[in-house]
């Protein structure tokens, strides 16, 4: 069975009904291909670059060269998305009033892709403030990726973002730890002890995602490879790093398949 994306391109001009239709075929080949044993780590890139590209040209078809960027967050940020996955972006503008209506048509479009989609609309000052305050923010657009617009104004945000008194590593490390351990505390009992929540419970995708966050606070960067080359990893503890993440993943990506 073929990749319904690579056999015919995304219409330049796209229409939601069009943009549902590439969806549906898509959640019908990755799930082919899942029950195959296919890669999970392709599966899940698979996933990610249709959402990319499906974002990119409605974004294209109502901002145009607008001094707006669409950014991607969560985890979409981490380029992490499963078949019943959140679509999360934020859409960066210093003046959201003078792009209302563009903002309002874009937004609907998503919402009528029959998706899950979480979305905010932020300035410069509203991501500092707001990352300042709340930690779950701040991890969010540390994580973020560009997906397409104002490569400008996405600079300005990276110089916000990496300023030296906006979460330093010791206070991020500390924050994340505490959140670590009341999420475990809600998580680590019999109940979840006999169906792990796969996000949630103790040694579950939230646990390696907190390590990363942790890492790309300290050290710049979350790729295992470069932890090793940093020596922050050995060469056996990023395999096994990288092998219970693919485990996880594909547990995950077939309860998405199995729940609808």
């Amino acid at each position: 069975m073929k990749n319904p994306l690579a056999e015919s391109a995304v219409p330049s001009t796209l229409t939601v009904a069009a943009a549902r239709r590439l969806i549906e075929a898509n959640t019908t080949f990755l799930a082919d291909r899942y029950w195959q044993r296919a890669d999970v780590v392709e599966l899940v890139n698979s996933r990610t670059c249709l959402f990319d590209e499906l974002l990119t040209r409605f974004f294209a078809q109502h901002f145009g060269p607008a001094p707006v960027a669409l950014i991607a967050v969560g985890g979409f940020g981490r380029a992490e998305l499963f078949p019943g996955s959140d679509i999360d972006i934020c859409l960066l503008v210093e003046d959201a009033g003078a792009w209302q209506s563009q903002i309002e048509n874009f937004m609907r479009d998503l919402f009528d892709l029959n998706v899950e989609v979480g979305y905010s609309v932020r300035s410069l000052a509203d991501c500092e403030t707001q990352a300042r305050d709340d930690i779950t923010i701040a991890t969010a657009l540390f994580e973020r990726r560009l997906l397409t617009g104002d490569m400008a104004l996405a600079a300005r945000l990276e110089t916000v973002l990496s300023q030296q008194h906006l979460w330093p590593a010791n206070e991020f490390f500390r924050a994340k730890r505490d959140e670590q351990e009341r999420r475990h505390e809600r998580f680590d009992n019999v109940d979840y002890g006999l169906e792990p929540n796969i996000k949630s419970s103790p040694g579950g995708l939230r646990d390696y995602h907190t390590a990363m966050w942790v890492c790309l606070r300290q050290f710049g960067t979350a790729s295992p490879d470069v932890l090793v080359d940093l020596g922050v990893l050995t060469g056996e503890e990023k395999d096994w790093l990288v092998e219970g993440r693919r485990f996880l993943w594909w547990v995950r990506f077939g309860l998405h398949l199995l729940a609808g």
